[in-house]
């Protein structure tokens, strides 16, 4: 949503996994490989409007686009449609305002169906336990003091199966 909310380190770390397991990937980094002041940015249908392979380049498995912040720069909202996938990349540790409630119902509404998913980065552990459940590595330990917090010491599995 906003700058610094770790968009370049997402990016890097699914280019680090993907690569490990045989997959060609390429960042398109605005910046980089595109302005967004640019009228071919602006005005895109697709992401070879404004970014195109060069010819040294092997064609990729995996294009990723990193886009800027939401709340300082327009969005090709016609290329994200047609992406596979969308993630956008909030803070934990910052409020969540009307602004950014308003521009990601509008942005849900425009894409319809196009998948979008919110990243919540830098969210404690037992926060996000708290909606997930516990999550990996369940050691003994961390499940007990778990359902301590919880108060769920004495609580049996259910009987409906």
């Amino acid at each position: 949503m906003e700058e610094r909310e770790g968009k370049s380190f997402l990016a890097k770390y699914f280019m680090d996994y993907w690569e490990t397991e045989g997959l060609r990937v390429r960042l398109v980094k605005h910046g980089v490989d595109f302005e967004t002041e640019d009228k071919r940015y602006v005005q895109a249908q697709q992401p070879s409007d404004f970014w195109e392979l060069n010819s040294a380049e092997r064609q990729p498995d995996i294009i990723l686009v990193e886009y800027p912040a939401a709340n300082s720069s327009t969005l090709p909202l016609t290329v994200l449609k047609q992406a596979d996938f969308n993630l956008l990349v909030a803070n934990a540790c910052r409020l969540w305002g009307k602004d950014d409630d308003e521009r990601l119902k509008s942005m849900k509404e425009v894409l319809g169906d196009a998948p979008l998913a919110l990243y919540l980065n830098n969210a404690d552990r037992e926060v996000v336990e708290s909606f997930t459940g516990e999550l990996p590595p369940q050691t003994p330990l961390h499940s007990f003091v778990s359902r301590l917090a919880q108060l769920g010491l004495t609580s049996k599995k259910a009987a409906v199966k």
